[in-house]
């Protein structure tokens, strides 16, 4: 085998095993979203959660940031319709809002450009987008990574902020956002 594909198959190796090894430390969260199900996520046990439940029956925010190390902090809207006649958005206005966010995003970024990637998982499709920050101020995240999700009747919105060395961080948020489900009854 050359060199190459010797590298080429470690790193896929080293993906896998990452993966496999994130996959088993989880556990599942359920979150209650006010008569409209449980929107269900299965967070690393190294992350902790908030809740943060807007008055009315809005809908929730789950914040998850680290129990120790790097900082980090993971922002999921789970939406619904929170009224009577309200339709959850298409593929194509999803991905319009996400590409519009980038095109946004841009005036403060390192990037010329910014493309939109597909997100997809067995209940969950959706587009995203990361950047760097031109600027950040002190206190602040130097990257951002955004987009929608559509999961059964939800369609959660989601920012993942994270600083250098925590690029494994983004690829569990990713993983974990791609392995939603919405559940239509609290189980």
């Amino acid at each position: 085998m050359n060199p190459t594909a010797s590298k080429y198959l470690l790193g896929l190796c080293l993906v896998a095993a990452f993966t496999c090894a994130n996959a088993q430390d989880t556990v599942t969260r359920k979150y209650p979203l006010a008569n409209h199900g449980v929107f269900q996520l299965q967070v690393p046990r190294s992350w902790q959660e908030e809740l943060r439940q807007p008055p009315r029956d809005y809908p929730p925010t789950i914040v998850l940031t680290p129990k120790a190390g790097s900082s980090f902090q993971i922002l999921i809207t789970p939406m619904f319709a929170v009224r009577e006649g309200m339709t959850m958005p298409s593929a194509a206005r999803i991905k319009a809002s996400v590409e519009r966010a980038a095109e946004n995003a841009k005036h403060q970024a390192v990037e010329k450009t910014v493309p939109v990637k597909e997100l997809k998982g067995p209940a969950a499709t959706g587009y995203y987008f990361s950047v760097t920050d031109r600027a950040p101020k002190p206190g602040e995240y130097k990257y951002m990574t955004q987009g929608i999700l559509r999961v059964g009747a939800v369609t959660p919105t989601f920012t993942i902020l994270t600083n250098d060395g925590a690029e494994s961080i983004v690829i569990q948020a990713l993983n974990m956002l791609e392995g939603a489900r919405h559940l239509d009854k609290a189980r």
